[in-house]
């Protein structure tokens, strides 16, 4: 008899990597009040933007709960 065993380490990366970008970024923007490091703000939304495709793209294929 065979079991099959879910895949649980991507959609927890995927989730936990989303987290952790929207963190940095809250940090960022409260660190930078006023707007003045825009770039990096920039850069820091788009890495959000990023790993919440890869978590939706986690929930549609099923590996995330």
């Amino acid at each position: 008899m065979t079991f099959e065993q879910e895949e649980t380490g991507y959609a927890k990366t995927a989730i936990s990597d989303l987290q952790g970008a929207w963190q940095v970024l809250r940090d960022q923007v409260v660190e930078e009040f006023g707007f003045e490091g825009s770039d990096e703000i920039i850069e820091l939304i788009e890495n959000v933007r990023d790993d919440y495709d890869g978590a939706l793209e986690a929930i549609a294929e099923g590996k995330a709960f």
